[in-house]
């Protein structure tokens, strides 16, 4: 899969949106959350300087999805950490996913990273996971 196959822009009247493709769930996921945080940085110079770790349930992957970039928001908002890689485990045990991902990143600096977008929000509208052939995809709208 080329990199310009992996994600596009939706657009959408005041707001934007991302629909992010991968081989798996967890390709997807981290795609998109890159994609989230390109837009906030405008840049690709994140480097690998900090680590977090997430875990969430949900009772489906749309869900899963949403409370994933919800996460990744907070912590940006209450940390001004950005990050650029994410390695990302996702398990279905009786009918609950589950998410455990290790972000890498580093504290938010707008001199060298640039000011993007402000997201304000991960919001339902038009919030869709699935699979088309042997592509998974997820997309979004973020309130910005």
């Amino acid at each position: 899969m080329n990199e310009e196959d992996k994600f596009e822009i939706i657009d959408h009247t005041a707001d934007l949106g991302i629909k992010a493709y991968g081989k798996t769930l967890e390709e997807t996921f981290s795609t998109a959350a890159r994609v989230m945080f390109n837009l906030i940085a405008k840049d690709d110079n994140i480097e690998e300087k900090e680590t977090r770790e997430i875990e969430i349930e949900e009772e489906d992957e749309t869900f899963l999805f949403k409370k994933w970039l919800e996460e990744l928001l907070f912590v940006f908002d209450t940390e001004k950490l950005v990050f650029s890689r994410f390695d990302i485990k996702i398990e279905k045990k009786n009918n609950l996913y589950s998410l455990k991902a290790k972000l890498y990143g580093e504290k938010f600096n707008p001199s060298k990273h640039g000011s993007g977008v402000e997201i304000k929000a991960v919001t339902y509208h038009m919030l869709e996971v699935g699979k088309i052939g042997d592509k998974y995809f997820a997309q979004v709208i973020f309130d910005v």
